[in-house]
């Protein structure tokens, strides 16, 4: 994940970004940080305006 926070693409994560637990925010170790993400059905309550 360490290679995509690094990227100067546009990342982009669907549902909820790749290591965040969807419920608290949580991040155990590392997680992608999106510029964008798409969520589907309601917003989760760990993923929040930044």
């Amino acid at each position: 994940m360490e290679v995509i926070n690094n990227s100067n693409a546009l990342k982009i994560s669907i549902d909820v970004p790749s290591g965040m637990d969807p419920l608290t925010g949580k991040i155990n170790d590392i997680a992608v940080k999106p510029e964008y993400t798409i969520t589907f059905h309601k917003v989760k309550t760990g993923v929040k305006k930044s």
